[in-house]
């Protein structure tokens, strides 16, 4: 075996590498260029957002016209039917109801669902609301 071909072999460049990776483990150097990495990859990525997106949030301001939170099952379900007749394709919902509704029961659910129109086409009704289909 030569010379010139013992440098040339696969482990000794792994060899390498792993011992040039060890000693820069130490430093900063690893997480400096992981987060120069992230940063371009961001940048490549970025798009200007559509300005079909709306994002609706309750905020200070909405407490104050509304009122004290948290709100009644009655004013989400008003919300989302407004945001259904503006025909919003998804509506994301990221609200946790974790105390039972003051009225809540068989009753309530009989009493909702005579106050419903009759499903149409591309509707489904479940137990609970009516999921409209938008195209």
């Amino acid at each position: 075996m030569t010379k010139a071909s013992f440098w040339r072999k696969d482990w000794f460049l792994g060899l390498g590498v792993s011992l040039v990776m060890l000693a820069a483990g130490g430093t900063q150097l690893i997480e400096a260029l992981e987060r120069f990495a992230y940063d371009w990859g961001v940048r490549a990525s970025a798009r200007t957002p559509s300005d079909k997106i709306s994002v609706i949030a309750i905020d200070k301001r909405s407490i104050d016209n509304i009122g004290r939170w948290p709100w009644s099952r009655e004013i989400h379900a008003k919300m989302i039917d407004r945001l259904a007749d503006a025909k919003a394709k998804v509506i994301g919902y990221t609200v946790f109801f974790l105390r039972a509704a003051a009225r809540s029961g068989p009753g309530l659910c009989q009493q909702t669902s005579r106050g419903l129109p009759a499903p149409r086409a591309g509707e489904r009704r479940s137990g609970r609301a009516t999921a409209r289909r938008f195209a």
